[in-house]
């Protein structure tokens, strides 16, 4: 699967619909991309938290 998606809602989107559409292994792949953004995001939010503390 590429890496043609841009956050992690669209790549829960590719996973469901390739969920549904019995292919299993991109399903799987787009989950696991989207858990990687998910937590880039998390990284980042926690990260500008820590510099809006720290004033």
């Amino acid at each position: 699967m590429e890496r043609s998606f841009r956050n992690q809602s669209d790549y829960t989107i590719q996973a469901a619909r390739s969920f549904v559409s019995g292919d299993i292994a991109t399903a799987i792949t787009a989950s696991d991309l989207a858990d990687e953004e998910s937590r880039k995001f998390n990284e980042l939010a926690e990260h500008f938290n820590k510099i809006y503390h720290s004033k």
